[in-house]
């Protein structure tokens, strides 16, 4: 085992032991150890996803299985069309945010604890405010 070998991926649990088979100079119980959490580390890192094997189907690179950018230009529109959204960015952020106004205007209406002012918003193009007609809101 060389000297300088990396202990920085060791978890905590596991590190007493090396340091104490370290203390002892008990090189074989450290070389043990030390190989138990690399193999620990390998399979905590194939199952997060962190590490992968080029040739395996079990644990490819995630990014594999992800359209590419010139194919997903190729299908944007179409897929876009079937589910129902804007092609655009912006236009599916505003049209977002819209429907997240209404559904909270729905909310705020059947909790009955608020009611939408008359004025309008400080922010051009904004929300409206809300006043509570309870102390509790």
């Amino acid at each position: 085992m060389p000297a300088g070998a990396p202990v920085g991926f060791v978890p905590t649990k596991w590190a007493g032991y090396l340091a104490a088979a370290d203390q002892a100079g008990d090189v074989i119980a450290y070389r043990r150890y030390w190989e138990l959490a690399v193999l620990v580390g390998l399979r905590d890192g194939l199952r997060s996803g962190d590490g992968f094997v080029p040739a395996s189907r079990r644990y490819a690179d995630p990014a594999s299985f992800l359209l590419t950018p010139e194919a997903w230009a190729a299908q944007k529109v179409d897929f876009c069309h079937l589910v129902g959204k804007p092609v655009e960015v912006a236009e599916a952020l505003v049209q977002a945010d819209d429907t997240a106004l209404v559904d909270l205007e729905i909310q705020l209406a059947r909790a009955g604890c608020c009611r939408r002012q008359t004025r309008s918003s400080p922010f051009p193009g904004g929300p409206s405010s809300y006043s509570s007609q309870s102390p509790y809101f």
